[in-house]
């Protein structure tokens, strides 16, 4: 699994969808990201009294707000796009603010969340003054806001507060926390349980975890590097140590990979040309599966309990990797290291910039019917709808951060803004 926390800079929703698209097209025909949305970025400056993050005052966030009014509807229209493309949309929750810190409680969790509702889905275009018609022309999809059933914590910093909140909100799966690399998925506190891993940087020795925040932070102390040289090589062995991870679990008990990104350029963008280099590499070889965190939480539902057990005692049949047709063969599965093989996904739909007409959704590991929707628009009211057809499924630690830079703690599990 591949996911980004944050959402802010619209220039990298465009080029984080432009490479999914040119990689379902060139090799693995069901990729798909998982997008960790802020809430904030959904409410323009002069309005941010409307956000009260617990235990701070009203209009205060650690990451600022949206640019500005048009930068709502543009940041809207390719959430919009990205759930269109087969895509996922989950939370981030909204102010950034260091729950563990604070010592959140389960009624500050579902304030959050219930804002995090507020301040995109329910109220973006009245908390900001759109007009009827331009709430209209950028409406949000109706499968959105059912589609969210994930979330992963700023910081990574949680509470035991936060599950029985996720519950009350009908979350399913959690991606706040840590685990080791070969890590199977589990239910924990009635949600499942989708951790970044614990890695060891290849080359180094230097302890991590997989998110581009904690290679920075590792590598050059979480501050810029200007030497391309320099930043060349954080690239590779940030590339080096995904591919560990890897192969790792693809030769082992085929432990799902997850990695998570911001909309950052850090290093001259080191930490995103690694995560191109390692997608493109291995999603796509054979029994191998790169999904949005949706997809493998349908997938370990429809498994069960028993299932899962025979996975991670690597109880399931391999194609013959020995077989050097069949390694270097793409035909084997298109995504990254998900559970054992099942039949490919078709290729989703590609539709038109911000507006597409026809959508592939979830499931991409069970062959079942997939989600399909047209666009359409309803003449009398002038809003703008969806008619769906077949569904599947149902749908660290930084001290602050501020509008893209962030100051961090110099320790191992460090993750920050988004």
């Amino acid at each position: 699994m591949f996911s980004f926390d944050g959402s802010l800079a619209l220039d990298r929703w465009e080029d984080t969808l432009r490479f999914a698209r040119e990689l379902r097209a060139r090799q693995a025909p069901g990729f798909g990201f998982t997008y960790f949305i802020s809430g904030v970025y959904f409410l323009a400056p002069e309005n941010k009294t409307i956000y009260h993050g617990p235990r701070h005052r009203p209009g205060q966030s650690d990451i600022g707000f949206s640019g500005s009014r048009a930068d709502i509807l543009e940041r809207i229209d390719y959430v919009n796009q990205a759930d269109a493309e087969g895509n996922e949309i989950a939370s981030h929750a909204n102010g950034h603010f260091q729950a563990t810190e604070e010592g959140w409680t389960e009624e500050d969790w579902g304030s959050e969340l219930r804002q995090f509702n507020l301040l995109t889905f329910d109220e973006v275009f009245r908390n900001n003054g759109f007009t009827a018609a331009e709430a209209a022309e950028h409406a949000w999809l109706p499968g959105i806001k059912p589609g969210v059933i994930g979330f992963r914590a700023p910081y990574l910093a949680v509470t035991p507060g936060l599950w029985p909140a996720l519950r009350k909100f009908g979350f399913k799966y959690d991606a706040s926390r840590t685990a080791p690399a070969d890590y199977w998925p589990e239910k924990l506190d009635g949600v499942w349980n989708f951790p970044l891993a614990e890695l060891r940087i290849a080359g180094t020795g230097k302890k991590t975890l997989s998110m581009d925040y904690n290679f920075y932070d590792a590598q050059s102390s979480a501050r810029p590097v200007s030497d391309p040289v320099k930043c060349k090589q954080f690239e590779d062995q940030t590339y080096e140590t995904y591919l560990d991870y890897f192969q790792g679990n693809y030769s082992d008990n085929r432990a799902p990979l997850h990695i998570g990104h911001h909309f950052s350029l850090w290093n001259q963008g080191a930490y995103w040309n690694a995560l191109k280099r390692f997608a493109s590499e291995v999603c796509g070889r054979p029994e191998v599966r790169c999904v949005t965190y949706r997809e493998l939480q349908e997938s370990l539902e429809a498994f069960g309990e028993e299932r899962i057990a025979e996975f991670q005692r690597g109880n399931f049949p391999r194609l013959d990797l020995d077989n050097p047709r069949i390694a270097a063969s793409p035909e084997g599965g298109d995504r990254a290291a998900a559970p054992p093989p099942s039949p490919a996904a078709p290729p989703r739909a590609r539709g038109r910039v911000r507006r597409p007409a026809c959508c592939l959704g979830a499931s991409a590991l069970r062959s079942v019917p997939r989600r399909r929707c047209g666009w359409t628009k309803a003449d009398a009211a002038g809003v703008t709808g969806w008619r769906t057809g077949t569904r599947a499924g149902t749908l660290p630690a930084c001290s602050r951060s501020r509008r893209g830079s962030a100051q961090a703690r110099s320790t191992p599990g460090a993750a920050c803004w988004g």
